[in-house]
């Protein structure tokens, strides 16, 4: 098992437009079985990674919660998880969503993802 430390992230503007709580790698995340932790309380969370982005990691926090919770932003927190299997092992395609950036962090375009091209339903 390996830990990152993550760091609280609210992004302005009113709740309902969009998401906001969040709680970010300081490096893109390819761990898999990710479990985010309150460090201090030892408390285990289940926020689901939502992937990376401009080099970090992103695990959404949910707003009931951080909203009952409001200190939750002075907490140390991190994810423990297991180390990515190697190259080419099974579950190689599981949270290793850094792979759909390029070198600067950015999305990759879709047809730069490796999905395969859309076939004609025309006869051939």
């Amino acid at each position: 098992m390996a830990r990152i430390p993550l760091e609280p992230v609210e992004l302005p503007g009113p709740w309902w437009r969009r998401h906001r709580h969040w709680l970010a790698t300081p490096v893109p995340f390819a761990g898999a079985r990710p479990t985010v932790v309150n460090a201090r309380t030892g408390e285990a969370h289940p926020w689901v990674f939502r992937g990376n982005y401009r080099g970090r990691g992103w695990f959404g926090v949910r707003t009931r919660w951080a909203r009952l919770h409001p200190a939750w932003k002075r907490e140390p927190w991190v994810v423990v998880y297991d180390h990515p299997a190697p190259d080419g092992g099974p579950g190689r395609r599981g949270l290793q969503a850094d792979e759909h950036e390029d070198r600067h962090g950015q999305q990759a375009p879709e047809h730069d993802r490796g999905a395969r091209p859309r076939r004609s339903m025309r006869p051939v």
